[in-house]
């Protein structure tokens, strides 16, 4: 088969289409210029850093930023002191909950009484982070 006899808008495997034998559809969605990059920079204005659109996008969905993720990990023992932070160590943050870990199941009720006491702490850090709940799992330490 030769190219003349291909249907509008195909070509041989292995070859690009001219710019004549894109289809409407294909020609609007390579058009750009209707696509808003609302997480980016706007246009024009330089390239943005992959951190800034992915804390933009990852907070468009209801979580805490990666800067408070860090900030929450990094400075756990400023928030909980030095006793419970040698006890209590946080897993990560599930939607506006922060999952903490502990060893024994007698930590694991002293964190659920004093998980209000941690949420509003973290609240008034950054009222931006979500953190509304704080969920404790009991894990083993390894030995």
């Amino acid at each position: 088969m030769t190219i003349d006899q291909l249907p509008p808008g195909q070509v041989p495997s292995g070859q690009l289409p001219s710019r004549g034998a894109l289809s409407a559809v294909e020609k609007s969605a390579a058009d750009t210029s209707a696509v808003e990059l609302s997480f980016g920079a706007p246009a024009g204005q330089g390239p943005v850093r992959v951190a800034t659109v992915l804390d933009r996008l990852v907070k468009s969905f209801g979580a805490p930023s990666s800067t408070a993720i860090e900030l929450v990990f990094s400075d756990w023992e400023s928030l909980v002191g030095p006793q419970m932070a040698g006890h209590v160590r946080p897993l990560g943050v599930e939607d506006d909950c922060l999952v903490l870990a502990v060893a024994d199941p007698a930590w694991a009720s002293q964190v659920r009484w004093l998980g209000p006491e941690l949420v509003s702490r973290l609240a008034r850090r950054d009222p931006q982070w979500g953190i509304e709940r704080v969920e404790i799992r009991v894990v083993p330490e390894s030995s």
